[in-house]
């Protein structure tokens, strides 16, 4: 303490700090459902129509835009190999907020490296549904468990 005239005043200092903070860009994906098989019954066959999802989740802070493409691993066969005719199965994107869909209409299963969604010009985090739809016709389905790989691929442009 230090006294002036009577007057009781402090000593004070005064410091300044810098700090800084570093963010990364990232860029990352997420599918729900990795690993996880979308299963469909023989009753599902008989009722029509029905869809099975997965969701899709971009994260990013790039502020560049960015693509992603969904790659078939194989075709769509069961046990002895047979394929399921390409009218039975198709998918579609839904709950799309931000960006572009590239799949406007329920589509058939590609069986090649296929572009799906196109981010907006910012380059926004985005999460979206892709529907795959089982539908039933009247032709005879061949019996067995068909099954196909996909792979997703997340580009930045």
């Amino acid at each position: 303490m230090v006294w002036i005239r009577g007057v009781q005043a402090q000593n004070s200092d005064t410091k300044i700090m810098s700090l800084g903070l570093t963010i990364e860009p990232g860029l990352s994906l997420q599918v729900q459902g990795t690993g996880e098989k979308l299963i469909f019954g023989q009753e599902d066959i008989q009722r029509g129509e029905i869809s099975k999802s997965i969701q899709v989740k971009i994260n990013s802070n790039t502020g560049t835009p960015y693509k992603v493409y969904m790659i078939p691993l194989g075709s769509f066969v069961n046990e002895q190999g047979l394929d399921l005719p390409a009218e039975y199965m198709s998918f579609n994107i839904a709950d799309l907020k931000k960006g572009k869909s590239e799949v406007t209409q329920p589509t058939a299963i590609p069986d090649t490296e296929t572009l799906i969604y196109s981010s907006d010009a910012e380059g926004d985090s985005q999460t979206f549904t892709i529907l795959f739809n089982l539908k039933a016709t009247n032709q005879l389905v061949p019996a067995g468990k068909f099954n196909v790989n996909f792979k997703f691929r997340l580009e930045s442009e």
